[in-house]
């Protein structure tokens, strides 16, 4: 399993938006070229500050889903 975490700090613009879009996307492509499981948490938070509050929890819960779905691969 593959975790990958990104922080795109959003401006007055929606390029954030596709960054973190194209990210997600070729994550996507990683996880079915290679067969396997990406888990991503890609934030578009407006400031460091929300970021920083955001980051901690999500890579915890990108973690957990990791350790999920080794369990769920083991019992395949």
């Amino acid at each position: 399993v593959i975790i990958a975490l990104g922080v795109v700090l959003a401006g007055k613009t929606s390029h954030a938006d596709h960054i973190a879009l194209a990210a997600a996307i070729h994550l996507q492509r990683i996880s079915l070229d290679t067969r396997i499981p990406v888990i991503h948490q890609i934030l578009t938070p407006r400031s460091l500050k929300e970021a920083m509050a955001r980051v901690t929890v999500r890579g915890i819960e990108a973690a957990q889903a990791a350790m999920e779905m080794v369990r769920a691969l083991r019992n395949l």
